[in-house]
């Protein structure tokens, strides 16, 4: 998929940030990066900076990792 797609605040592919939390919804993976304000975190109303990942990449990083989407 197009870093645009998933990612849409990335410029190009290389774009990395560190993973500020992990969410699971629903059977669907986020991750959010940047300032955020943990009381705005829910399946209804996201913080701006996040994006949805695989299963795979979701188990296989931990928050405060460097995430580079592909």
């Amino acid at each position: 998929m197009s870093c645009l797609i998933i990612f849409p605040n990335c410029t190009k592919e290389k774009d990395c940030f560190k993973i500020s939390r992990k969410v699971k919804v629903d059977e669907r993976y986020f991750f959010y990066w940047g300032n955020i304000n943990i009381g705005n975190i829910d399946e209804f109303s996201p913080p701006v900076k996040t994006g949805e990942v695989s299963e795979s990449d979701y188990n296989s990083y931990a928050e405060g990792d460097l995430y580079c989407p592909n």
